[in-house]
């Protein structure tokens, strides 16, 4: 009889199929979505950070071609695309949002650096973006302060070469010589100090063998692990309704007045809402594993899962709704109920993100044990997470939360 009324319950599904269609493809269109943002999941494709900076330069001395050249050299060369314009050309191509920012290095620059006097560079940010325009404005801000530093370091040289370009006639051989050797001077004190920085970093570099297989991480994995599962509650939440709709619709009426029981409907709905999680579970998965080439470390373990967390989590979706009245009841309690456990699980927000106490609460939510595996399996390619208790919590919440649904409900459902 159960079969027959989940026959019955799928028949009807068919007959209107856009709502069932509809939550079936929403967690592969998320995935989709979720592979473009994370382009493909590789932690080394990550996209490129390019910062537009338009720059005017007014000087054209040594010091501005050094200040822009640093622009171009090592990481700032390839976080940096820089244009240089036409004087009074930058604030207009600004204002067609060209850039994220304009660098104006004003007349006099470098004979003001020589002479120790102050200079102003002007940084113009586009207000329509806010986290590029950030990185140009720090970036000048150290630049102008690195040149701070080392036009007072090298106050003596500096003004002996102002000195020197003031003069009508060409400096001599002996004049840049003296020159030299102060600065020569100046860096060989400053020496103990600079060369070597008193922190350094080492880099090392860990060999595999060569049966050993590359760790690998997959971001989209990562990404999608939480997505398919919070959205999966969310299709649970829609198909737990129907335990209200067919009494209001005097459909659980008319079942029980045939050989059907409580029990058999209640245990045919339990059964709809796992069929239809894990048709969805694994679609997503299978999708995944096709279009971003994944591939689990194990298939047994892949299957294992597959089954236990649409068991676990239809079970968690029966349990909320074994405690409440209404269905509009449950239109604002339930979803309510799934943040907070989708946040604590980390299937909003990666655990790692967030703070030590809210860690700690992590596996008091259902959904931790649902995402945590999966991430684990699918992003790291990890089959030795203590993958016994991941699944045997789900299979016994499984069987736990089914239980008591099926008690409660059955106490709480009235004609």
């Amino acid at each position: 009889m159960i079969w027959q009324l989940l026959i019955k319950d799928l028949q009807r599904r068919k007959a209107r199929p856009v709502g069932i269609i509809v939550w079936l493809a929403l967690p592969l269109v998320l995935a989709f979505l979720v592979g473009l943002v994370s382009s493909g999941g590789s932690s080394s494709d990550q996209p490129q950070i390019t910062v537009p900076l338009l720059v005017e330069d007014h000087d054209d001395s040594f010091v501005s071609q050094f200040l822009l050249g640093a622009f171009g050299r090592g990481e700032l060369g390839e976080l940096f695309s820089l244009t240089p314009v036409d004087s009074g050309r930058g604030r207009a191509r600004m204002d067609a949002g060209k850039a994220s920012a304009l660098l104006i290095i004003p007349l006099g620059l470098g004979d003001s650096l020589l002479a120790g006097k102050s200079s102003t560079l002007i940084l113009v940010k586009n207000p329509a973006q806010s986290f590029l325009p950030k990185i140009a404005e720090e970036t000048v801000s150290i630049l102008a302060e690195a040149g701070d530093r080392a036009s007072r370091l090298l106050d003596s040289p500096l003004q002996e070469i102002n000195h020197l370009n003031n003069r009508d006639n060409a400096p001599q051989d002996i004049d840049v010589a003296r020159i030299a050797v102060q600065i020569n001077r100046i860096i060989r004190r400053a020496e103990p100090v600079l060369l070597p920085p008193l922190v350094q970093v080492t880099e090392q570099t860990i060999k595999i063998k060569e049966n050993q297989p590359t760790p690998s991480f997959s971001l989209f994995a990562y990404l999608l692990s939480g997505v398919v599962i919070m959205t999966l509650m969310f299709m649970l939440d829609n198909l737990a309704k129907d335990i209200f709709v067919e009494r209001e619709q005097k459909t659980l009426f008319r079942l029980l007045t045939t050989p059907v029981t409580r029990r058999q409907f209640i245990a045919a709905k339990l059964l709809f809402m796992w069929l239809m999680a894990f048709l969805s579970l694994l679609l997503v998965w299978l999708f995944a594993i096709i279009a971003f080439n994944i591939t689990p470390p194990s298939w047994l373990l892949f299957a294992l899962l597959v089954v236990v967390t649409t068991g676990a989590l239809s079970a968690l979706a029966g349990l909320l709704y074994s405690f409440i009245a209404t269905r509009t009841q449950a239109s604002g309690i339930v979803p309510a109920f799934v943040l907070v456990f989708a946040m604590l699980g980390g299937a909003m927000i990666p655990l790692e993100t967030l703070p030590g106490f809210i860690r700690q609460l992590a596996p008091f939510s259902p959904l931790y044990w649902a995402v945590y595996p999966w991430q684990r399996m699918m992003a790291f390619g990890d089959q030795n997470f203590g993958v016994i208790l991941f699944l045997g919590v789900l299979a016994a919440f499984t069987l736990a939360g089914n239980g008591l649904t099926f008690i409660i409900i059955n106490k709480r459902v009235r004609l």
